[in-house]
C-alpha cells in the first residue's frame, strides 16, 4: 500500500458537515460534506487527522447544540467507520520531533493578536506543525487562511525543524 497523504482537519469541517446550524447550511455545509465524501470515495491514499483539541470542540458543539436526535452523530460515526484507519484522532507523542509541541504552541499562539484569544485554533495548528507526515491543514476559518503572520509562524517552525512545508488551505 502506498504511503498515505496526511491532511489535518479543523473542527468546523466536521461540525458543518454533520450538524450544521442555519448559518452552516447557508455557507459551508455542502462544501464540507462534499470534501469529506470526496476523500472517502475518491482519495484512498489520504488520511485525515484531527487533533484531540479539535475533536473535543466537535463533541462540545454536539452537547452545546443539544441535537434533538442522534442522526447527526450516527452520520459522523458512519463516516469514521467507513474511513477506517484513514481517519485518526491525533495527539503527538511527546518525544522526538513531536516534543516541540510546546514550542509550536507558543509560536503560533502568540504570532498575532487574534491567535492570543484563539487557543483552540492555536492548539490544532500546533499539532499539525509538529506532525512530520502532515502536508495540509484544511479549514474554513478566514483568519487562519488569510493572516500572513500565522502562515509565517507555521513555515518558520517547519523550516527550523527540517519538516516539509505545511499549507493552510480552504476546502477545495
Amino acid at each position: 500500500m502506498p504511503e498515505l497523504i496526511v491532511k489535518h482537519l479543523d473542527s468546523f469541517i466536521l461540525i458543518a458537515a454533520f450538524m450544521p446550524d442555519a448559518r452552516d447550511i447557508r455557507l459551508e455545509h455542502e462544501v464540507c460534506k462534499r470534501f469529506l465524501d470526496r476523500v472517502l470515495e475518491h482519495e484512498p491514499n489520504t488520511k485525515l487527522r484531527i487533533s484531540i483539541t479539535a475533536l473535543g470542540e466537535v463533541l462540545v458543539e454536539f452537547l452545546r447544540r443539544k441535537i434533538p436526535e442522534e442522526a447527526s452523530l450516527r452520520k459522523l460515526w458512519e463516516f469514521v467507520r467507513k474511513m477506517g484507519k484513514r481517519f485518526e484522532p491525533y495527539s503527538p507523542k511527546l518525544k522526538g520531533t513531536a516534543s516541540n509541541i510546546h514550542e509550536a504552541l507558543g509560536s503560533i499562539g502568540h504570532c498575532c493578536n487574534d491567535m492570543e484569544s484563539a487557543q483552540a485554533d492555536a492548539s490544532m495548528l500546533a499539532y499539525a506543525m509538529v506532525d512530520p507526515a502532515a502536508i495540509t491543514v484544511y479549514t474554513v476559518d478566514r483568519h487562519l487562511l488569510s493572516c500572513r503572520k500565522v502562515q509565517e509562524a507555521v513555515q518558520q517552525f517547519r523550516e527550523d525543524h527540517n519538516l516539509e512545508k505545511l499549507r493552510i488551505k480552504p476546502i477545495p
